[in-house]
Parts: structure tokens; C-alpha cells; sequence
């Protein structure tokens, strides 16, 4: 597992951890969590209903 140190603003970094908090999780696990689904949904092909 990579360690990664992360510079954010203190407004972005307040409200991941409200987030995290309300969700149980560290801080950690929520910008795991995160960037996991934005990776999963950038990977995901997207299929046009018109074909």
C-alpha cells in the first residue's frame, strides 16, 4: 500500500471530515472511498440510449 501526503485547503479538508464523519468512516477511508467511485465511474463505458 503507497503512502500519499495530500496539500487541500482547510475549507476542503472541513468538509471531508464532516462528510467522513457522518458517513463513520476516517478521513482516510472517505478520500479512499472517494476518489475510488470517481475512478470506478471514469473507467465505467457509457452507452448512449439512442444507440
Amino acid at each position: 500500500m503507497a503512502t500519499l501526503s495530500l496539500r487541500m485547503g482547510d475549507d476542503l479538508k472541513q468538509k471531508a471530515q464532516q462528510l467522513a464523519k457522518e458517513q463513520g468512516v476516517s478521513l482516510n477511508g472517505f478520500i479512499n472511498a472517494t476518489l475510488a467511485a470517481t475512478l470506478a465511474q471514469k473507467e465505467t463505458p457509457r452507452f448512449s440510449a439512442t444507440g
